[in-house]
């Protein structure tokens, strides 16, 4: 655990940033949240994570440039997008504070390969990563079933981003009773204001 400082009501008000080229005591507002540390915050200071970001952009770019990664990540993209999303969602929730530990590249690869439609409404999820820059509707995504901050295979499935971002924080569970609420309170809606299909 990082060394820290605390007032006199035991919050934590400052922390050494662990960066070797550092390790300067400096207050909380200098490093970023990470729910997955004891501390709550992460142990590098924003400067230095920034640092480790450039350092790392920069080494990317030359390996793709020396050994035509770009290329192949472009085909990787074409032929590949399960495995591509499956190294950026688990990563991204990673970053995010969620424990992953439970949930492999490979659990996380084999799941999406095998989810061709989105479980909940059943739209076709679109897998075409390299012909897009933003999130659709169609955009496959990663939901907690249980909302739970461990990340298992049990847990999770692969829904489209319409359907997730509905969802948001409630559970499987809860969502289906908010939708069945709606559903019932509006059950003359559409055929009021749209008319009969």
């Amino acid at each position: 655990m990082p060394e820290v400082q605390t007032d006199a009501d035991g919050l934590i008000i400052a922390q050494r940033c662990c960066e070797p080229d550092c390790r300067e005591m400096k207050d909380v507002e200098k490093f970023s949240n990470d729910a997955s540390r004891k501390t709550g915050l992460s142990p590098r200071c924003k400067t230095c994570q920034a640092k480790r970001v450039r350092q790392w952009r920069t080494a990317s770019k030359d390996a793709a440039e020396n050994d035509g990664d770009a290329t192949n990540r472009a085909q990787w993209l074409l032929t590949k997008p399960w495995k591509y999303w499956s190294n950026r969602t688990r990563t991204n929730h990673r970053s995010r504070g969620y424990d992953v530990s439970g949930l492999s590249r490979s659990d996380l690869e084999e799941k999406a390969e095998a989810t061709e439609f989105c479980p909940i409404c059943g739209v076709r999820l679109n897998w075409d990563f390299a012909a897009r820059k933003r999130h659709d509707g169609d955009t496959p995504t990663l939901d907690r079933i249980h909302n739970d901050n461990v990340l298992t295979p049990e847990n999770v499935w692969v829904v489209c981003h319409r359907c997730n971002g509905a969802k948001g924080a409630m559970s499987f569970a809860e969502f289906v009773r908010h939708c069945q609420t709606v559903g019932e309170r509006f059950s003359g809606w559409l055929a009021e204001h749209e008319g009969p299909k």
